[in-house]
Protein backbone atom coordinates (compact mmCIF):
# COMPACT_ATOMS: atom_id res chain seq x y z
CA UNK A 1 0.00 0.00 0.00
CA UNK A 2 1.47 3.50 -1.11
CA UNK A 3 1.12 5.77 1.56
CA UNK A 4 0.56 9.77 -0.12
CA UNK A 5 1.16 12.85 1.94
CA UNK A 6 0.34 15.91 0.44
CA UNK A 7 3.54 18.13 0.49
CA UNK A 8 2.34 21.35 -0.95
CA UNK A 9 3.60 25.08 0.11
CA UNK A 10 -0.50 25.70 -0.63
CA UNK A 11 -1.72 22.90 1.69
CA UNK A 12 0.79 24.22 4.00
CA UNK A 13 -0.61 27.16 4.42
CA UNK A 14 -4.37 26.18 4.75
CA UNK A 15 -2.94 23.83 7.76
CA UNK A 16 -0.97 26.61 9.24
CA UNK A 17 -4.32 28.82 9.06
CA UNK A 18 -6.67 25.73 10.24
CA UNK A 19 -4.25 25.62 13.35
CA UNK A 20 -4.10 29.16 14.49
CA UNK A 21 -6.30 29.85 17.46
CA UNK A 22 -7.93 32.99 16.05
CA UNK A 23 -9.32 31.33 13.06
CA UNK A 24 -13.36 31.32 13.13
CA UNK A 25 -15.55 28.27 13.17
CA UNK A 26 -16.68 29.29 9.91
CA UNK A 27 -13.22 30.43 8.29
CA UNK A 28 -12.49 26.85 10.37
CA UNK A 29 -15.07 24.78 7.95
CA UNK A 30 -14.16 27.15 4.93
CA UNK A 31 -10.76 26.03 4.90
CA UNK A 32 -11.35 22.10 5.42
CA UNK A 33 -13.42 22.31 2.52
CA UNK A 34 -10.37 24.37 0.47
CA UNK A 35 -7.73 21.84 1.97
CA UNK A 36 -9.63 18.71 1.12
CA UNK A 37 -10.63 20.07 -2.38
CA UNK A 38 -6.84 20.50 -3.17
CA UNK A 39 -6.35 16.95 -1.76
CA UNK A 40 -8.65 15.07 -3.74
CA UNK A 41 -7.15 17.02 -6.96
CA UNK A 42 -3.74 15.67 -5.67
CA UNK A 43 -4.91 12.12 -4.87
CA UNK A 44 -6.50 11.40 -7.91
CA UNK A 45 -3.81 12.38 -10.71
CA UNK A 46 -3.86 8.79 -11.53
CA UNK A 47 -7.35 7.82 -11.87
CA UNK A 48 -8.35 5.69 -14.89
CA UNK A 49 -9.89 7.41 -18.40
CA UNK A 50 -11.45 7.23 -21.31
CA UNK A 51 -11.14 8.73 -24.27
CA UNK A 52 -14.23 10.31 -25.37
CA UNK A 53 -15.47 12.25 -28.76
CA UNK A 54 -17.70 15.56 -28.01
CA UNK A 55 -19.34 17.98 -29.89
CA UNK A 56 -17.97 21.75 -29.34
CA UNK A 57 -19.94 24.70 -30.73
CA UNK A 58 -17.33 24.54 -33.43
CA UNK A 59 -16.27 20.92 -33.95
CA UNK A 60 -15.66 17.34 -32.60
CA UNK A 61 -12.74 16.84 -30.67
CA UNK A 62 -11.58 14.34 -28.78
CA UNK A 63 -11.54 14.69 -24.77
CA UNK A 64 -11.11 12.43 -21.84
CA UNK A 65 -13.80 11.36 -18.94
CA UNK A 66 -12.87 9.42 -15.86
CA UNK A 67 -13.71 5.71 -16.26
CA UNK A 68 -16.39 3.60 -14.67
CA UNK A 69 -16.38 2.63 -11.80
CA UNK A 70 -16.56 6.34 -10.00
CA UNK A 71 -14.01 6.13 -6.79
CA UNK A 72 -15.47 4.94 -3.62
CA UNK A 73 -14.77 7.83 -0.85
CA UNK A 74 -14.04 6.21 2.79
CA UNK A 75 -14.26 9.23 5.60
CA UNK A 76 -13.37 8.09 8.79
CA UNK A 77 -15.36 8.89 11.20
CA UNK A 78 -16.00 11.32 12.69
CA UNK A 79 -13.65 13.73 11.49
CA UNK A 80 -13.73 12.69 7.94
CA UNK A 81 -17.47 13.81 7.80
CA UNK A 82 -16.18 17.30 7.61
CA UNK A 83 -13.77 16.44 4.32
CA UNK A 84 -16.52 15.11 2.92
CA UNK A 85 -18.20 18.13 0.99
CA UNK A 86 -14.82 19.07 -0.27
CA UNK A 87 -14.54 15.73 -2.10
CA UNK A 88 -17.13 15.42 -3.96
CA UNK A 89 -17.40 18.91 -5.53
CA UNK A 90 -14.70 17.76 -7.70
CA UNK A 91 -16.14 13.90 -7.88
CA UNK A 92 -20.34 14.23 -7.76
CA UNK A 93 -20.87 10.64 -8.57
CA UNK A 94 -18.85 9.32 -6.48
CA UNK A 95 -19.81 6.36 -4.32
CA UNK A 96 -19.51 7.46 -0.51
CA UNK A 97 -18.89 4.58 1.79
CA UNK A 98 -18.02 4.72 6.10
CA UNK A 99 -15.28 3.76 8.66
CA UNK A 100 -15.89 3.93 12.12
CA UNK A 101 -13.05 3.15 14.02
CA UNK A 102 -12.54 3.33 17.91
CA UNK A 103 -10.32 1.74 20.79
CA UNK A 104 -10.77 -0.88 22.81
CA UNK A 105 -10.28 0.19 26.54
CA UNK A 106 -10.27 -3.40 27.99
CA UNK A 107 -7.03 -4.05 24.72
CA UNK A 108 -6.33 -0.61 23.87
CA UNK A 109 -6.44 -1.80 20.31
CA UNK A 110 -8.48 -0.60 17.02
CA UNK A 111 -11.87 -2.11 16.50
CA UNK A 112 -14.42 -1.39 13.94
CA UNK A 113 -17.52 0.32 15.21
CA UNK A 114 -19.49 0.91 11.77
CA UNK A 115 -18.60 -0.19 7.87
CA UNK A 116 -20.36 1.01 4.63
CA UNK A 117 -20.32 -0.57 2.48
CA UNK A 118 -20.20 -3.81 4.58
CA UNK A 119 -19.45 -5.42 1.16
CA UNK A 120 -16.32 -3.66 -0.12
CA UNK A 121 -16.16 -3.10 -3.76
CA UNK A 122 -13.72 -5.24 -5.95
CA UNK A 123 -10.49 -3.36 -5.47
CA UNK A 124 -9.11 -4.44 -8.96
CA UNK A 125 -11.75 -2.59 -9.88
CA UNK A 126 -12.80 0.45 -7.76
CA UNK A 127 -10.26 3.06 -6.77
CA UNK A 128 -11.12 3.77 -2.77
CA UNK A 129 -9.71 6.71 -1.18
CA UNK A 130 -9.09 6.96 2.61
CA UNK A 131 -9.17 10.23 4.12
CA UNK A 132 -7.93 10.45 7.72
CA UNK A 133 -7.70 13.66 9.83
CA UNK A 134 -4.15 13.36 11.29
CA UNK A 135 -4.37 15.62 13.65
CA UNK A 136 -6.77 13.39 15.17
CA UNK A 137 -6.15 9.48 16.99
CA UNK A 138 -7.89 8.00 14.07
CA UNK A 139 -4.41 7.75 12.18
CA UNK A 140 -3.02 5.35 14.74
CA UNK A 141 -6.27 3.30 15.51
CA UNK A 142 -6.57 3.36 11.47
CA UNK A 143 -3.56 2.19 9.84
CA UNK A 144 -3.87 -1.42 11.41
CA UNK A 145 -7.40 -1.49 9.74
CA UNK A 146 -6.24 -0.27 6.98
CA UNK A 147 -3.27 -1.94 6.53
CA UNK A 148 -4.89 -5.87 6.49
CA UNK A 149 -4.55 -7.25 3.53
CA UNK A 150 -8.05 -8.07 3.28
CA UNK A 151 -8.81 -4.57 2.50
CA UNK A 152 -7.01 -4.27 -1.01
CA UNK A 153 -6.47 -0.64 -0.07
CA UNK A 154 -3.46 0.61 -2.64
CA UNK A 155 -3.47 4.24 -1.84
CA UNK A 156 -3.67 5.98 1.56
CA UNK A 157 -4.26 10.23 1.52
CA UNK A 158 -3.49 12.09 4.41
CA UNK A 159 -1.98 15.91 5.47
CA UNK A 160 0.89 16.82 7.63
Amino acid sequence: MELFVADHPLISHKVTLLRDKNTSSSQFRQLVEELVTLLTFEATKNLATVEVEVETPLTWTKGVRLASPAPLIIPILRAGLGMLSGITKLLPDAEVGFLGIKRNEETLQPETYTLHPTTPPPMTTTRVLVFIWLASNSLKQSFPILLRPTTGLRTLCGVR
